[in-house]
């Protein structure tokens, strides 16, 4: 939908309100409340809707009007493109395979074996220079 559409069908909405309330309590002051109250929450209510929408990849989307229009052999199909992209679904994280759940299982176990042998090299290392610096220390 383009703007001006949700704007004209946000403000025949507001004016359905406008003229029902005019017409029952023949209150202008109320009747503009109705009217601005209703404009608003239908011009809401439709972007968050044409927000949500995503077209479908398969369907031909025309890049040039004039040109899809032209007899010229071949402007018909130039004029249309397939958007990959625009997948529905398509910015949402794919399923990973058992094969990929597999490698990062891998993975995350040799960093946990590597930090092991860190630590372990670390506390021998330690363990040496408390020993060294005690057999000093006693001589």
């Amino acid at each position: 939908m383009k703007p001006f559409e949700l704007l004209a069908i946000s403000a025949g909405c507001g004016l359905m309100i406008f003229l029902i309330v005019m017409l029952t309590l023949q209150n202008l002051m109320i009747a503009l409340i109705g009217f601005g109250v209703a404009f608003i929450v239908t011009i809401v209510v439709l972007a968050m809707l044409v927000l949500s929408f995503r077209p479908n990849p398969e369907a031909p989307v025309y890049l040039d009007r004039q040109l899809a229009e032209s007899k010229e052999p071949g402007a018909a199909e130039a004029a249309l493109r397939v958007d990959v992209e625009a997948t529905v679904g398509g910015d949402a994280p794919r399923e990973r395979t058992a094969q990929e759940i597999a490698e990062e299982e891998r993975a995350a176990e040799r960093r946990r074996r590597a930090a092991e042998q860190a630590a372990s090299a670390d506390a021998a290392a330690g363990d040496d220079a408390r020993s060294s610096g005690g057999e000093r220390a006693g001589e």
